[in-house]
Parts: structure tokens; C-alpha cells; sequence
């Protein structure tokens, strides 16, 4: 599973590429709470149900969230660090 937000992800401890990841991860989904795209396989409604939806879909939209946090917060920086740079 992955989700599209992010360049990389880790999963079993390594990073791996969105185009690593993509292969086999074909159908779309949404979380059910923020509507947060994500890809998965085709076994996967038959192995995630119930609460390991759940805590699935809950971990992807932490890690949208973060996701968006970390790109406003680099955005910030960028944008501090260029107006403090102009010549006066």
C-alpha cells in the first residue's frame, strides 16, 4: 500500500520509491474520515477488514497530515530564508 503524497516511503524498515511501491498497487482507494487517496493491491478487502482497516486508513492519514505539515514548514523556511537574503 502506498499512499501518493510522498517521493518515498518506508516500509519494512527500507525506503522505497513511489515507483518501486506502484508496481501491483493498482486500485484507488479513499480513507473513509479525509477521503486521503491510496493505492493497494488486489488481495486487499479480502485481508484488511474491520479494525485493520481501520488503524490502516488511520496510519495513512497520519502520514498525509505529516506530510503536509513538513512541506508547509520546508515552504516557510524557504520563503524566511529568501526575504532575509534580499539586499535592503
Amino acid at each position: 500500500m502506498f499512499t501518493p503524497m510522498g517521493e518515498c516511503v518506508t516500509r519494512g524498515g527500507r525506503e522505497e520509491s513511489v515507483q518501486e511501491m506502484s508496481a501491483g498497487y493498482t486500485q484507488k482507494r479513499l480513507t473513509e474520515k479525509l477521503k486521503v487517496p491510496y493505492y493497494v493491491g488486489e488481495q486487499f478487502s479480502k485481508e484488511f477488514t474491520g479494525v485493520n482497516l481501520k488503524n490502516l486508513e488511520r496510519s495513512v492519514e497520519d502520514d498525509y497530515i505529516s506530510n503536509l505539515r513538513n512541506n508547509c514548514w520546508k515552504e516557510k523556511q524557504q520563503s524566511t530564508a529568501s526575504f532575509s537574503t534580499r539586499p535592503g
